[in-house]
């Protein structure tokens, strides 16, 4: 059972460290389903040419049947759990998800998605929402676009159009117009960058600092 008490139905394990610390991706989702661009009777035809005219290993033939193969898997409903070291660092959820398998793998989030942040006692220290997202799997870099909102155990808040997310040096960062707003006042500026925990920033081109009045 996951977390939010959904059945899970596929389990997949993705290890993109092989380090000791390393991250890993435990999907819980409804079935992976193949995105295919070609029919079946096409793919079984493309093999009877490739065994009755190719040349030995030709490499020109070779990659013409590869390149025909399922770009990417798809799924809906999914829950990924983010550990470092057996410890869960982090839960993501989104409505839908694309893993593209190519030279370049990725996952991608194309209708939005949630994400929160553990402390070691499992408590959520923060949590961040966006409309779309895109996980390099080779980088271990997290774009997020689109009405990108965060917010902290402190109560600070981050507004932005575009945030990126490196888990192999542990912050977040972004080079578009940001606001930040703390119990005292109200930050603007033209990117940023932060611990995971979203509690000590560091500002580019401030471009103005708003005080809030003292409501005791």
């Amino acid at each position: 059972m996951t977390r939010s008490g959904k059945k899970e139905i596929t389990a997949k394990h993705t290890k993109v460290s092989q380090r000791a610390q390393s991250f890993f991706f435990v999907f819980s989702a409804k079935p992976w389903r193949s995105l295919r661009l070609y029919s079946s009777n096409y793919f079984i035809l493309s093999l009877l040419i490739f065994f009755l005219s190719c040349k030995k290993n030709d490499p020109k033939v070779v990659e013409d049947i590869t390149s025909k193969s399922p770009p990417a898997e798809y799924s809906t409903d999914v829950v990924a759990i983010y550990s470092d070291s057996a410890k869960v660092k982090a839960r993501l959820t989104a409505p839908s998800m694309i893993r593209y398998i190519s030279k370049d793998p990725a996952i991608e989030m194309p209708k939005g998605l949630f994400v929160q942040f553990y402390d070691t006692s499992l408590n959520v220290k923060s949590w961040m929402r966006a409309d779309y997202g895109k996980r390099n799997l080779t980088t271990n870099v997290t774009r997020v676009a689109g009405h990108v909102q965060v917010r902290n155990v402190k109560g600070d808040s981050l507004n932005t159009e575009e945030m990126f997310w490196d888990e192999k040096k542990g912050k977040v960062y972004g080079n578009k117009f940001v606001s930040v707003r703390t119990k005292t006042q109200i930050i603007l500026a033209d990117g940023f960058d932060s611990n995971i925990d979203f509690t000590d920033y560091n500002f580019h081109n401030i471009k103005g600092v708003i005080q809030l009045a003292n409501k005791n």
